[in-house]
């Protein structure tokens, strides 16, 4: 992993995240789950890459290898940490590879791909999202289970490494760029894509065992039966990020994504195999009316599809449009929900989300928990959580995140 070697590089990442903070502060800070008592402190302060070791706790990976936050970004009185990663990535591999068997075979045996490594879990990762398109799946492959949750939650960690790196290298080359403290000029539009591809701090914060008792004055009170109850934070961050979805024809959303979510559009907006969910949520948001943005796009020039990654990537998308509720039970969800919103899934909490719906209507209440239809891609349907197709209803619990997004 990189790092800033010099004590001249550290003094130049201070007063590059300075400008950074300065122009991007105002439309982006509230989707890296900052309380808004925080924004004056950052407007002011310097912050220095620096190293750290805070284990990050999950219940699925516990068996795993020892996990943790390894380098954050600090100031006077703020700190941004990293995505936490793997202390011993093979032992990891390994643990993973034991415990997950049947869906692993399934997979190799599918692609021909050798035995999991460290030289090919990101096949392996690309590979169990692309069978869920497969009209050759197998019917149990398509239903949650515990070795589906360990694969979603091991491979969403492994690749942290890769944004960890990706961070670093866009400071320092922000860095490299300045010639002296009076050519520091960053244009507001990077600045934003610099702070954005952070992660979510409140979302990792009650993972790190350091900060549990910071987390749960961050993320809202908790009832006597486990529900999370929208805090003035998050209430906050709703209205910021409704204002992007404030003109959004609902029942032509809805009509879109019923009629494609089983048979993609292809034709027009193509097609990311095993990955779609955000492709297909961006399309279903530009059939009610929303329109393009420089952040938010999709081009089609003769067949050749390219797209920004706010558009076609699941963490992009949700930071771009906000994450306006999020909770970690599932039955208070389901009551927070209406037919027209957005919603997201973290697989494993460590401050990014790794998938998107939508939802087309909401039924009665069973149980404790309201029914609700979602239509999506990858896996590709329109369904209830009622059905054993759609696994959003075991979305949630200690591990995971679950969040309504744009509102």
């Amino acid at each position: 992993m990189k790092t800033i070697k010099k004590a001249r590089s550290f003094a130049w990442m201070t007063i590059v995240v300075c400008a950074l903070l300065f122009w991007a502060l105002p439309s982006s800070s509230w989707a890296l789950g900052l309380e808004s008592d925080d924004l004056e402190k950052l407007e002011s302060s310097g912050l220095t890459l620096e190293e750290t070791n805070v284990e990050f706790e999950s219940e699925t990976l516990k068996d795993a290898g020892r996990i943790s936050v390894k380098q954050k970004l600090v100031g006077d009185g703020i700190e941004y940490n990293l995505y936490p990663t793997f202390d011993d990535r093979d032992a990891a591999i390994s643990y993973v590879a034991n415990n997950a068997p049947k869906r692993l075979s399934l997979i190799s045996s599918s692609s021909f791909l050798l035995p999991l490594l460290e030289q090919n879990w990101r096949a392996y990762y690309d590979k169990m999202r692309a069978l869920y398109d497969d009209v050759n799946c197998p019917d149990w492959y398509m239903e949650a289970d515990d070795e589906e949750n360990l694969l979603q939650c091991a491979f969403s960690i492994l690749e942290n490494d890769a944004l960890n790196e990706g961070i670093i290298s866009s400071l320092n080359s922000a860095v490299a760029s300045a010639s002296d403290e009076a050519d520091v000029a960053l244009d507001a539009s990077d600045a934003e894509d610099i702070l954005l591809s952070l992660p979510d701090q409140e979302m990792l914060s009650e993972s790190l065992e350091e900060d549990e008792s910071a987390a749960e004055t961050v993320s809202g009170e908790t009832s006597d039966n486990g529900e999370t109850k929208v805090s003035s934070s998050v209430q906050s961050v709703s209205e910021k990020a409704a204002s992007k979805l404030s003109k959004l024809n609902k029942a032509k959303a809805i009509a879109y994504a019923k009629k494609y979510a089983d048979e993609p559009n292809r034709g027009k907006y193509g097609y990311c195999e095993g990955r779609d969910c955000a492709n297909f949520a961006s399309q279903i948001l530009e059939a009610g009316g929303i329109k393009q943005t420089s952040k938010w796009w999709h081009k089609n020039s003769n067949g050749k599809q390219t797209q920004s990654d706010d558009w076609v990537t699941a963490n992009g998308f949700a930071k771009y449009f906000g994450v306006g509720y999020k909770t970690h039970s599932p039955s208070a969800f389901s009551s927070h929900l209406k037919a027209g919103d957005l919603i997201g899934t973290s697989f494993v909490s460590d401050g990014k989300w790794n998938h998107i719906g939508f939802v087309t209507a909401v039924g009665s209440k069973k149980n404790g928990s309201y029914d609700y239809q979602v239509a999506q891609h990858s896996k590709n349907y329109v369904a209830w959580t009622s059905s054993k197709i759609n696994s959003w209803e075991n979305q949630g619990g200690k591990d995971r995140w679950i969040g309504r997004i744009g509102r």
